[in-house]
């Protein structure tokens, strides 16, 4: 990409922070993120504003980036109703308690 004239430079500089200046003013009439922005943007000092805009016009000026890789499309795990599947069966848990044997019965005779 060309690079700006420095004369361009200054005049969006210039302009960009007049229009948030006066955004600023209207900051009760905006909606809650724009008046935040626009008081945030109030409490800037004048440095940080033009330095702000600097910014961005040079960061306008770099290479286009390439976009992000998209993330792996995710697989959608099927889905089953429970009667087309059968389930395993739950092993029986073994009880550690001891049975208690019953009194041998003496033989009569």
């Amino acid at each position: 990409m060309k690079s700006v004239p420095s004369e361009f430079a200054v005049f969006v500089r210039d302009a960009g922070v007049r229009a948030f200046d006066r955004l600023a003013t209207l900051s009760k009439e905006l909606d809650a993120p724009l008046r935040a922005f626009a008081k945030s943007w109030s409490r800037l000092t004048a440095t940080q504003k033009d330095d702000l805009f600097d910014r961005l016009v040079a960061i306008a000026q770099l290479e286009e980036m390439p976009a992000p890789e998209a993330p792996p499309k995710r697989v959608p795990k099927k889905r089953y109703a429970p009667e087309e599947v059968e389930l395993p069966k739950k092993p029986k848990k073994k009880t550690a308690a001891k049975k208690k044997a019953a009194p041998k019965k003496k033989p009569t005779g």
